[in-house]
């Protein structure tokens, strides 16, 4: 179910979903670091490098999130 969900998201939707997959437990507005680098995160959802930074950056931009290397924390 998982893998025929991912396949159907974008890549904002997959991002955002496996970040605050990585980030549960935590209240909202604290600070989170996460496990892995935006490179084996863009590995694990089968996205370029390039395309995490990006939709890191317009979810950071947005106000959804705030980043801090690998600190991140949802607002």
């Amino acid at each position: 179910d998982r893998v025929m969900a991912m396949g159907t998201m974008t890549a904002e939707e997959r991002v955002r979903d496996t970040l605050k997959k990585l980030t549960s437990g935590a209240a909202l507005g604290v600070w989170v670091t996460l496990p892995v680098t935006r490179r084996e995160l863009a590995e694990l959802l089968g996205l370029t490098h390039e395309t995490v930074s990006r939709v890191v950056q317009r979810l950071a931009s947005s106000g959804e999130i705030e980043v801090e290397g690998r600190r991140v924390r949802f607002t």
